[in-house]
């Protein structure tokens, strides 16, 4: 496992710069995966949220006069500045492998901890360099409108800086960060900004349980389905949607909110009826998808709060309501606020009448649906009910792709978590196998140029 240095001259954590998210976000990652990064900010900054997290270690560099106003002005104190720079990266990045800096090598605003950072690579050849740009902006064109030691900037912009790759966020743009920074396509790398869902939608504690435990973040396609453990509730109708769904392709999971049904009595049919459901997902192996929250956490094994059900319907897809009688369905209601795509009991009326004309199967009910008095509702599935079950499959699938909303979260809540894009994108990165003294000599053919004396001549100009 790499050491790893995150670089920034942040002074203080504000809540609505999205670079400091960005941030926050790698920090999370590291620090969830085992690592213990150390993050650079400017001395003073004060440490909270993922900066205070445990495992992190602050160091400092000194404040020196930055600008991204349209002012060519010099500092007297140019030189001091970056050797200052110098000595606190130095001391800093004692014992780091691998350095994630942010708009470092972009912005005329960080000239002079560019050519701190770069000297540092120099008397540090085993650094690998990893530079995050955060804006489509030509260079060319952005010190046009921040003229700040601009003859520096553009010599810098001519020369790969070291041991380095320079990371962008989507596929398409590498070939103009590229031809931007004048280094070879493959030193530029794609790494998608991931969003931590659960603090996003302010998920607590106890249904990040929930999410740890079923992997959930993982699944193509989710459904909450919150009972207490009845048998006309039909809970067997929504883990066979979900099985067959995920026969058909998808990645699926399957959340029973079983509460007030925690009995251990082999003797209660609440208890039998949730052995007889994992039975069938263990017929199906679908054992790992199938989740009662009731087995999560023993704070749930009786009542379960609403916040819970709230954040799950958030982050689900599909709500069944198979239940054969209600007075109304609160949890239908509050799936479709989540914009759940919803599947109604075609033999229960009531339900369209009080949600609308979703899409709805026959799976019976404890009334007439004839008459709307006491009976039974028994469809007849023709030609079988296994067809039947196919054909109901196959027409939620074609709501699914239908519906641009789905699909859409699905994909940001799969691939643009934290999880995923540290194993996909950004673990592989830090752990790859390139030795970083070989980045230089065997991918650039730009010209061997002492940067640190081009500035020097610059400076003194």
């Amino acid at each position: 496992m790499k050491s790893v240095a995150v670089l920034t001259n942040f002074q203080n954590v504000d809540s609505s710069y999205s670079l400091n998210h960005v941030v926050q976000n790698q920090i999370k990652m590291l620090t969830t995966a085992g690592y213990t990064p150390k993050v650079c900010v400017a001395e003073g900054f004060v440490p909270i949220e993922a900066y205070a997290l445990d495992g992190v270690t602050l160091f400092e560099i000194p404040k020196v006069r930055v600008t991204n106003n349209a002012s060519s002005a010099k500092d007297e104190t140019f030189k001091e500045d970056i050797e200052a720079l110098y000595d606190s990266y130095l001391a800093g990045l004692e014992g780091v492998d691998v350095v994630i800096t942010h708009d470092l090598v972009y912005t005329p605003d960080n000239v002079k901890h560019q050519i701190a950072a770069r000297k540092v690579a120099e008397k540090r050849p085993d650094i690998k360099w990893l530079h995050w740009i955060h804006s489509a902006t030509t260079p060319h064109i952005l010190i046009q409108e921040r003229r700040y030691y601009e003859d520096e900037y553009m010599a810098m912009i001519g020369v790969m800086f070291p041991n380095s790759y320079y990371v962008f966020f989507n596929d398409w743009s590498k070939r103009r960060i590229a031809a931007n920074f004048r280094v070879p396509v493959d030193r530029v790398k794609t790494v998608y900004h991931p969003t931590d869902v659960q603090e996003f939608l302010g998920i607590g504690g106890l249904t990040q349980e929930i999410i740890t435990k079923g992997n959930l973040l993982s699944a193509d396609l989710i459904t909450t389905y919150p009972i207490r453990m009845d048998r006309g509730k039909q809970p067997s109708i929504v883990l066979e949607m979900m099985i067959r769904l995920r026969n058909e392709g998808f990645s699926t999971k399957c959340v029973i909110v079983d509460f007030a049904s925690s009995s251990k009595d082999p003797n209660d049919d609440k208890f039998k009826l949730r052995q007889e459901l994992k039975d069938m997902a263990n017929d199906w192996a679908y054992s790992d998808d199938l989740i009662f929250t009731s087995e999560v956490s023993p704070e749930m094994s009786y009542s379960v709060p609403h916040s819970v059900i709230r954040d799950l319907m958030l982050l689900s897809d599909i709500f069944v309501i198979a239940s054969r009688s209600e007075s109304y369905s609160l949890v239908t209601q509050e799936a479709i606020l989540a914009k759940n795509l919803v599947i109604l009991n075609d033999d229960f009326p009531p339900f369209k009448e009080i949600f609308g004309d979703n899409l709805s199967i026959r799976i019976g009910s404890a009334v007439n649906r004839d008459t709307g008095l006491d009976g039974e509702s028994t469809p007849n599935y023709m030609p079988s009910r296994e067809a039947y079950m196919e054909a109901i499959t196959k027409e939620i699938i074609a709501k699914i792709y239908a519906n641009g909303l789905i699909m859409t979260h699905s994909k940001i809540r799969k691939e643009r978590n934290l999880d995923y894009v540290w194993k996909h994108q950004l673990e592989p990165l830090i752990e790859g196998g390139d030795s970083a003294k070989r980045f230089g000599s065997t991918t650039t053919t730009l010209p061997d140029v002492d940067i640190i004396a081009a500035m020097d001549t610059l400076s003194n100009s």
